[in-house]
């Protein structure tokens, strides 16, 4: 039976150990990153027929739908460790889009709008009622954000919480991202790895082709202690893209929680934190955000 979940913070309180994340970050043997050599946690296999695309945003951020990925891998199926991100279900090596339904009444109270760290932006408080992912695009068409929420735990429940923005800045042909990570509860996390994947579009039902990988600060830790609950890296400069088409940025990473021998990951598929799509156009003209 569903349990009813009073708040994020409180469900987070009330839980106890730790767990490890599926999906490790895939990173291409060509590109050599500057980041510190960790246990390897296996990548889950991508059906060839299946694009990201089919996981749309609305049912991402479906009321109650991360009070039923996390009923669904504590109480239904008793996992030893997950990580949920909405209604994406990660564990052991896969990951899976779970059927949730509308529920309000179990939709997270708001979370309190922490003042305690440096925060010259709103990334703290934004998307924070109950949403799961939420993009923006910037005024001036040239640059856009969107923020992630992501929650992990154990067969006990979960465990922590923590969010993730990707901030894109279009300069002519090339794209420039900052990324930010946020603890919101839980222990230290500690990234090994933290990368930017540059993705075009391609039509149908192929994978998108790799434009760049790109390295982003790691290693960093976030913890609940003043001005170490957020660290941002940027700008990241990715590469020059010279085909007319449309792109986006992929975040990987790996991490670990203070005082506890599992490794995480951020999941990869079928929807892993993705920017908003920008299209650069022929005649090299400059690459913009269509506005929605």
């Amino acid at each position: 039976m569903l349990t009813k979940l009073p708040s994020r913070q409180s469900r987070i309180r009330s839980m106890l150990a730790i767990a490890g994340v599926t999906a490790l970050m895939l990173v291409s043997p060509s590109i050599a990153l500057a980041a510190p050599d960790d246990p390897a946690i296996p990548e889950p296999s991508v059906p060839s027929d299946v694009a990201v695309d089919e996981v749309p945003l609305e049912y991402l951020n479906t009321p109650g739908a991360e009070a039923q990925c996390i009923d669904e891998a504590v109480s239904v199926r008793k996992l030893e460790s997950w990580t949920c991100m909405g209604p994406i279900l990660s564990s052991d090596g896969v990951t899976e889009v779970l059927p949730v339904e509308p529920r309000p009444d179990l939709a997270p109270a708001p979370a309190p709008q922490r003042r305690d760290l440096p925060d010259p932006d709103d990334y703290d408080t934004w998307c924070e009622e109950g949403q799961i992912s939420c993009p923006r695009v910037l005024e001036s068409g040239f640059g856009g954000e969107v923020k992630f929420n992501f929650s992990w735990g154990d067969d006990e429940g979960a465990q922590g919480q923590w969010d993730y923005i990707i901030r894109t800045n279009l300069n002519g042909r090339q794209a420039q991202w900052t990324t930010t990570m946020i603890l919101e509860n839980g222990p230290a996390l500690t990234f090994q790895r933290s990368e930017i994947h540059c993705r075009e579009v391609v039509p149908g039902p192929y994978p998108d082709s790799n434009c760049g990988i790109h390295y982003a600060g790691s290693p960093f830790t976030i913890r609940d202690a003043p001005n170490q609950r957020r660290f941002s890296n940027g700008p990241i400069y990715g590469n020059r893209l010279d085909d007319a088409g449309t792109y986006f940025a992929e975040g990987r990473g790996q991490y670990s929680a203070e005082g506890f021998e599992y490794a995480l990951s951020i999941p990869t598929y079928p929807k892993p934190p993705e920017t908003g799509r920008f299209v650069c156009p022929t005649n090299n003209g400059r690459c913009y955000f269509n506005p929605s």
